[in-house]
This record gives structure tokens, sequence and C-alpha cells, in this order.
């Protein structure tokens, strides 16, 4: 493994987010949205973010680590190798339209391109549950009738994160409050789409989901991890998305002519936010006929 030089000093996150847009069994409200301004991004697919006791943090200088497979960093972070650590810088100059005031613009670039090609975002990158560390269904779940006949495009509301680690623990605690306060068979979508880049497997192809009441049949719903109310979601998320429908065309999970929705069209949410919905409009197979359950 090649050498790694990384200064750690990561916020403590413990508490349970919570789901606006998931309407099944209960009424929601929406929640503000957190997103994260943290730079770094650690990619390899593998790694694990156990709980830690609210008054440790982890705060460890520069570190070189060679040819380990596993390596254990102070009490936060547990990686089983090989490990590759990446780094993100964000442009902090101020007077950047981008960084002062510039989520209109950034918005209204986005809007500009419907096409999202695979060259700009690299390969699809599917988490799967056991990689998130996914707890089992509560119950047996109902299979999904294929191919699905609707795409739904969602938000999870709550905090959002362009960092592995901070997805999939976010992904854990979806789990957690859909099996445990809503007492759902298991989380309620069927994918989720981190600010990482990568597709976290929620019930995936096969299954039913309990996303959008009568709709959940015949339907995949994909939700972004975040609530967008003032910016969108990284263009690697929504290139991810767009590969993650291709993918299930070409399985045969998703039928050729899928109908594209974003959730408020189904059911009374304001998922996926508007500026969410404003991009899915320009994609491939929106639109405003909702077809019956």
């Amino acid at each position: 493994m090649n050498s790694i030089k990384k200064f750690f000093n990561k916020a403590n996150r413990n508490s349970i987010v919570r789901s606006s847009n998931v309407t099944d069994d209960n009424n929601s409200t929406d929640v503000s949205d957190d997103e994260s301004s943290v730079v770094d991004s650690v990619s390899d697919g593998n790694e694990l973010a156990p709980f830690d006791p609210p008054h440790q943090q982890s705060n460890i200088g520069h570190i070189q680590i060679n040819a380990s497979n596993d390596v254990t960093i102070g009490n936060r972070i547990i990686y089983h190798g090989p490990v590759t650590i990446h780094q993100q810088v964000l442009n902090q100059n101020r007077s950047d339209p981008q960084v002062n005031g510039g989520n209109v613009n950034r918005s209204a670039d986005v809007l500009n391109r419907p096409v999202f090609t695979a060259e700009a975002a690299g390969s699809l990158r599917i988490v799967e549950r056991s990689e998130w560390f996914a707890r089992p269904p509560a119950r047996e779940l109902e299979p999904l009738e294929q191919p699905a006949i609707r795409v739904i495009i969602a938000y999870t509301a709550g905090q959002h994160s362009t960092i592995h680690r901070e997805c999939a623990e976010i992904v854990r605690n979806y789990q957690a409050e859909h099996i445990e306060l809503k007492g759902w068979d298991d989380i309620a979508y069927n994918f989720l789409v981190g600010g990482d880049g990568s597709v976290y497997v929620g019930r995936g192809w096969d299954y039913k989901g309990a996303h959008s009441r009568i709709y959940n049949r015949r339907s995949i719903c994909i939700a972004f991890i975040g609530t967008f109310s003032t910016s969108p979601p990284p263009e690697r998320s929504l290139i991810a998305a767009q590969q993650l429908i291709k993918r299930g065309v070409e399985l045969k999970k998703i039928a050729e002519d899928y109908r594209l929705y974003g959730a408020r069209q189904l059911i009374q949410t304001v998922s996926p936010s508007n500026i969410v919905y404003e991009i899915i409009k320009t994609w491939d197979h929106w639109t405003e006929e909702v077809i019956p359950p």
C-alpha cells in the first residue's frame, strides 16, 4: 500500500437523523439542511465507523503507514485494507461566487448540464449492505414485481456528507430509525446516493420499498442523502443516480420505457426539494403523467 500521510481531526457524530419524505405509514415534517463543510474524503468501500463515547474525539497528527492491510487509527476509525485516502480541497476564496452566495449560480450551472457522462464521474460505485454494516430486515420483505415501471427520486432530509464513512453511518441511522421508531421492515428506500458519489443499497432491486404509499408497487426509489433546500447534490451524486438507473435497465430490473418522477408528484411531500426536482425534470423519462399504481 502506498504511503499515507494524513491529518485527522473529525467531529463526533452520534445523533440519529430523521427522514422527512418517507410517508409510507406516518406523517412527516421537513428538517433543515445540515450540509457538511468537511473537505476530506476516504474511499475504499470497507470503512467502519464505530460508536464513540461523547467525551472522546480523535486528534491525531501526521502519520505514515507502509505495507499494511489492516490499520487502526486512534479510537475513531478502523480501516480494513487495501486502503486509499484522498484529499479534496475546497476553494476558500470568499470572493469566488461559488463560495460567497453562489448557490443560485451553482444550481443554474447544474441545470444547464442535463447530460451527466460516466467519464466525468468514473465508474458506478455501489456499496452493498454488508459494506455499510446493515442489520437484517426486521421481517421478510415483499418481492418487487419486475421490471419496475417507475423510478422515484426522493431525498432523505437531514444530514448531508461528502465523506464515505459518514454517509455509511447516516444510512445505518436511517435503517435504525425506520425499523425501531417507525416499525417498518427495513430501510424505506431501494437505494440511497451519498455526497461521496456512492450508491448505498437499501432494499435493492428485488424488494418493494416503503417510500411512496400506494406507489411502492413496481417502483424503484432512489433517495439523495440530504435536504438540498439551498444547493443541489454534488454533480458526482447526480451522475451516480443516472448511472444506477441505466444499470437497472440493463439488468432488466427497470423497464426500458420507465417513467421518472419526483416523490412530490406521487405523495404529499416537498421531496426531493425544489432544486433537485428542477434538475430531474431535465432527465430522460421524466413525465408529468402519473400512471396508476
